[in-house]
Order: C-alpha cells, then sequence, then structure tokens
C-alpha cells in the first residue's frame, strides 16, 4: 500500500534538488520555517492545499502531481520531459 507522506516528501526531495534548492530557500517561498518544510520531506507532516498548491507552483508540477506522488515518482516519461525543461 502506498505511503502517500513518505511519496510526497521524497517527490518534494527529489524536485528540490533537481532545483539545486535549499530547503531553506523553499521554506522561505512557502512563508514557513525550514523545520516545517523539512517535515514535509520527511513524512512528519503533510502540507495544506495551500501550501501544496504554492509548492506546485515553485517547483513547476502540475497541481495534481502532488496528489498522486507515488504515481509520479514511477512515470518514466514524466522525469525525461521535467529533466529535458531544465535543460534549455
Amino acid at each position: 500500500m502506498p505511503n502517500y507522506e513518505n511519496d510526497l516528501g521524497s517527490l518534494l526531495r527529489r524536485v528540490r534538488r533537481f532545483y539545486g534548492y535549499t530547503q531553506n530557500a523553499v521554506a522561505k517561498q512557502l512563508g514557513i520555517s525550514r523545520t516545517a518544510y523539512t517535515y514535509y520531506e520527511t513524512g512528519k507532516s503533510l502540507p495544506n492545499i495551500i501550501t501544496l498548491k504554492k509548492l506546485a507552483e515553485i517547483f513547476q508540477l502540475p497541481p495534481q502531481a502532488l496528489f498522486c506522488p507515488e504515481k509520479l515518482l514511477e512515470d518514466e516519461s514524466f522525469w525525461v520531459e521535467f529533466l529535458s525543461k531544465g535543460q534549455k
């Protein structure tokens, strides 16, 4: 059974690292503490809907991706497209 908290955390960590952002930088953009953001990445806490929307904007992800992160983590075609977007 998928674990939403861990899947979301893995997705956030992977995309944040792709962009080269620190946890502190993302937390500042969200208006929260670095500790609060770290809890999202470690699965200790879940962001509310408004924060999810902001995360999607920061990371240039479709908002629905944050509601089914386990599917996105396994979708190779998404990552190929996403990574190529960063190389332009």
